[in-house]
This record gives structure tokens, C-alpha cells and sequence, in this order.
């Protein structure tokens, strides 16, 4: 009698949730680790170095920038740390026969999911506080310092073969600086090609320089203006060229407003636009909505896993990495096509947010139903 009413108590707390809690949270830190390592060096630190070679951004700014990178970094790798733990758990249970020990004690596979569910639950909260919060301030803060760094206009932390682009508010590049290599703020050969002028190609070779804040000085200069035509209009020869306000910031370093705000203040923001009468892309009000159901992607993914996992004694079969690269491939090509039929305004917004979601619950429901008959 009392093991039967411990069965009827499917939400108090067992020794076997904890058995199964605790495997499931350390192959969870285990992928957060893993996966943070794996898009911080093929994302942020290509980003870094990037940075460091092109703008002349200090050391201490650029690590800053990249520490403010780590909370998007998790935010994205939280719901496959999840798939994963639950997939590697509930299959080392079924492969090990103590799937069927539980079973036969008359535990439904409802009441094994239980720590699963919860470890999504608690993923998906901590994914919606790092999405709607953190990662929206250390979006601003970051494009702030940078713009501020760039604004420092100091030279690369490479001391040859710099190149530096700047660009028009159309985002056409505007003028083209090679130089060969520099000590301190004095430049070697330096080439500068001047596309300001629709009608003519200008270039600038000189021997020597000296970079400065806000003015660029050549020396023993050459200048070169050639016509689209490809006749060459005018050579001139000078001992000291000045090049004004020629260091700006990038265009790129602007951010895409939404991702700097919360589902509050973008809600307010997006407000205030429609009371003046102006018009949003579609893409934003993706943007919106997709705050509050993407966080879910842990929760919906630990479901559908743990049925996955589970296979008749007779048929074993590994579901571990393979399984879960499958499972979030298929989420995120759904979560494409949705996003792509909101903005063309085939679904409403919110519905293309949560339409990844409901397919993906829809199916570990069916799952669920069809384990728990068959083992």
C-alpha cells in the first residue's frame, strides 16, 4: 500500500528524481562549457581579432567586448545543453535495463520525465532572463564602447599591412588606406584611394606619414586622379599632404535597435512608432514576439527528447549527439520558415513565433502517448 501511494504522488520528490536530476544537470553544465567554448572561438574571437587588427582597439576594451559577447553566447547554447543532457540520460537509462526496472514498478514514463521537465523549465527561465535582460544591455554597452574605441582612432595592434575602409551613410565604400607598416604614430608607404568623387578615381601614394586624432599627415606624397574612363586627368607632387576627418567610425557598428531592448521597451518602442503614423518591417514584430516563445526552446526540446530516447529492450539504439544535431536541426529550419512567412506577412507575427513551438510540443505529446503504450 505505501508504494502504490507513493505512485500517486507524482510531484513529490523522490530519491530516484534526485538519481536522475543529477545526471541530467551535469551533462547540462557539461554542454553549456562545451558549446560556449565552441561559438566563443569560432564567433567572438574571430570578432576580437578582427577588431584588434582593424580599428586599433586596446586590449582591455576588446576583452571587455568580448566578456559582454558570453551571455549571447549561452543564451543560444542553453536549449541544446538541454536536448542533449536529457538525450544521453534517459538513453544511459534504457540501455542500462533501468528503464524497465522503473516500469515495472509501476512508474508511468510521465512520472520519469518529471526531472527533465523541470531542468527544461528552469533552462527556459534562466534563457528568458538572459534574452530579455542581459543580453540586450551588453548589446548596447558593447556598441557604445565600441563606437567609443573606434572614436579613439589608435592604430592596430599589428604593426604592418594595416587597411583601413571607410564607408558613405549608404554603407558604399568611400575611401581605402594601405599602410605597409608604422612605428608608433609615424606611418612607412602609404596608399589612400579616394572614391568621394563620382566622376574620378583619386590615389594618394606617399613615402612616409604621421597618424594623428583627427588629421592625416603624408609626406614626398604623389596624387593620381584618374577619370572613369581610364584617362589619366592630373599627377601632382606634394612635400606635405593633409588628410582631414579621414578616421570614422564604422557604419556597421550601429546596432539592430530590438535586440538593445527588452519585450517592454520594444512593445513601448514599437507603440510610440504607430502613434506617429509610421511603419515597422515585419521583421520586428517577429523580433517581438519571439522574446517571450524562443526562451521555451529548452523546454520543448528536453519533451521531445525524452520519448526519443527511450526504445523497446530489443530495440536499443544510441540516441546521443546524432540524435540531438538531427532534433535541432529540425527545430531551427522550422523556426526559418516560420520567421520568413512572418515577415512576408503569409502569418501573423505572433503566430510565426510560436509556430516552431507548437509543432514541436504537438509531437513529443504523440511521442509521450505512443512510449508510454508500447514500453
Amino acid at each position: 500500500m505505501d508504494s502504490i501511494r507513493s505512485h500517486r504522488r507524482p510531484f513529490m520528490i523522490t530519491l530516484l528524481d534526485r538519481y536522475i536530476a543529477k545526471h541530467l544537470w551535469d551533462y547540462l553544465f557539461l554542454g553549456l562549457v562545451i558549446f560556449t567554448l565552441v561559438l566563443f572561438f569560432s564567433d567572438a574571437l574571430l570578432d576580437f581579432m578582427k577588431d584588434l587588427q582593424h580599428y586599433g582597439i586596446p586590449w582591455d576594451i576588446a576583452l571587455t567586448l568580448i566578456g559582454l559577447q558570453i551571455p549571447r553566447i549561452v543564451s543560444i547554447v542553453i536549449p541544446m545543453s538541454a536536448l542533449l543532457s536529457a538525450l544521453i540520460v534517459y538513453n544511459n537509462l534504457n540501455n542500462q535495463f533501468e528503464l524497465i526496472a522503473m516500469r515495472m514498478s509501476g512508474i508511468s514514463l510521465y512520472r520519469l520525465s518529471m526531472p527533465a521537465i523541470i531542468l527544461g523549465l528552469c533552462a527556459s527561465l534562466f534563457a528568458y532572463i538572459l534574452i530579455d535582460y542581459v543580453v540586450p544591455t551588453c548589446n548596447k554597452y558593447a556598441r557604445d564602447l565600441k563606437t567609443f574605441a573606434i572614436n579613439q582612432q589608435n592604430l592596430p595592434a599589428t604593426n604592418e599591412n594595416f587597411i583601413y575602409k571607410q564607408f558613405d551613410k549608404e554603407q558604399d565604400l568611400k575611401r581605402l588606406i594601405y599602410v605597409s607598416h608604422f612605428d608608433g604614430n609615424r606611418l612607412g608607404a602609404s596608399t589612400v584611394v579616394d572614391l568621394t568623387n563620382p566622376a574620378t578615381l583619386q590615389v594618394i601614394q606617399a613615402k612616409s606619414g604621421l597618424w594623428g586624432r583627427s588629421v592625416i599627415e603624408l609626406s614626398d606624397a604623389n596624387v593620381y586622379t584618374v577619370a572613369f574612363s581610364q584617362k589619366l586627368t592630373n599627377t601632382t607632387h606634394a612635400s606635405q599632404l593633409q588628410l582631414q576627418h579621414f578616421i570614422q567610425p564604422q557604419v556597421s557598428v550601429s546596432e539592430y535597435a530590438p535586440r538593445e531592448m527588452s519585450f517592454v521597451q520594444l512593445y513601448q518602442w514599437i507603440q510610440r512608432y504607430e502613434q506617429r503614423g509610421r511603419s515597422l518591417p515585419r521583421k520586428v514584430y517577429v523580433t517581438l514576439w519571439e522574446k517571450l516563445t524562443v526562451p521555451l526552446n529548452s523546454l520543448a526540446l528536453v519533451l521531445i527528447a525524452v520519448p526519443l530516447a527511450l526504445t523497446a529492450p530489443r530495440k536499443l539504439s544510441n540516441l546521443g549527439f546524432l540524435g540531438a544535431v538531427l532534433i535541432l536541426l529540425t527545430y531551427y529550419v522550422l523556426r526559418h520558415i516560420a520567421q520568413q512567412l512572418g515577415m512576408s506577412g503569409m502569418l501573423l507575427p505572433f503566430l510565426a513565433a510560436c509556430l516552431p513551438l507548437v509543432i514541436i510540443f504537438t509531437t513529443a505529446i504523440l511521442l509521450f502517448r505512443h512510449k508510454n503504450k508500447v514500453l
